[in-house]
């Protein structure tokens, strides 16, 4: 499989490294917690942080030593903008080109946009904590156009910041870029 590293963040008791990796085809993320003689914490093949549809890609993450987690957050090719998310029957939906009718909602089969979504990592049972519909458990930002670029601050309260480049509000001429802040 393809790897590449994306990012990694000391936590006083090892090392969480987070990559990028296409084993199943497309790009999901997956993490390894390594102690400080080099001996793997978690899985062999590695923690499965996200490996939903599409693609998952330039993951970041910060440690939290007060809830001894780490967030990772990434972009996520997804959405049901555009064509198919106006249509609402489910025959219309199966006869158009890259529409899927899921769950009483007619869905794109492709992805159209990047979106910032986030799971966290117990390190001390190094479980990834999901939403209980096994979607991903923060959705930073999921607005019109693009959303990439997420960067991860873990504050001495406990609180995490997501940083991120937005163009939701872009003409298509990348004139109005600009960055968002959640916290």
């Amino acid at each position: 499989s393809q790897q590449s590293i994306q990012d990694a963040v000391d936590t006083g008791e090892g090392v969480l490294i987070i990559w990028e990796d296409n084993r199943y085809g497309g790009s999901d993320i997956y993490a390894q917690y390594f102690d400080y003689s080099g001996n793997k914490l978690g899985d062999y093949d590695g923690i499965n942080v996200a490996s939903y549809d599409y693609d998952q890609s330039n993951a970041r993450l910060d440690y939290n030593s007060i809830l001894n987690e780490s967030l990772v957050c990434w972009e996520d090719y997804y959405g049901i903008e555009g064509v198919c998310s106006v249509i609402s029957d489910q025959e219309s939906c199966s006869s158009t080109v890259d529409c899927e009718w899921v769950d009483g909602v007619c869905s794109s089969t492709t992805g159209n946009n990047y979106e910032i979504y986030c799971n966290t990592i117990d390190l001390e049972d190094l479980s990834v904590n999901e939403s209980l519909d096994g979607n991903p458990l923060y959705i930073i930002a999921n607005g019109q156009g693009d959303q990439i670029n997420p960067d991860v601050y873990s504050a001495i309260n406990g609180n995490y910041m997501v940083v991120w480049e937005d163009s939701r509000f872009d003409d298509g001429n990348n004139y109005q870029t600009h960055t968002d802040v959640y916290y």
